[in-house]
């Protein structure tokens, strides 16, 4: 059973090649993996964008997300102080690390 490549992926790889330095098309591909329950690959992308795209909000929310279901919840928080410092609007992170009992704000940068 070899697993095939959906159209969206195909895109995405696709957009990689084309420009190696652009964190988004990563960003999305890191979403897309996520989405489907790919987790190690998810995290393979996320950290692929970070250095390309180090400042992305959207990147840095998404990937602590995923670091709070792997149960990395000391970065996930250091990710989540800073996003929500700078005013970040979405609280489905926050509550998140509330209920793991992970928020800690003495970590904010």
């Amino acid at each position: 059973n070899t697993y095939q490549l959906s159209p969206a992926e195909c895109y995405l790889q696709r957009a990689i090649k084309f420009n190696p330095k652009d964190g988004i098309s990563r960003m999305i591909y890191g979403i897309l993996f996520h989405k489907i329950g790919k987790k190690k690959e998810a995290l393979k992308m996320y950290r692929s964008a970070q250095p390309l795209a180090p400042d992305n909000a959207e990147l840095n929310y998404n990937l602590a997300l995923l670091l709070c279901e792997l149960k990395e919840y000391e970065e996930a928080n250091e990710l989540a102080q800073s996003l929500y410092k700078s005013k970040f609007p979405l609280n489905g992170l926050k509550n998140r690390l509330i209920k793991a009992k992970q928020w800690n704000e003495d970590l904010s940068p």
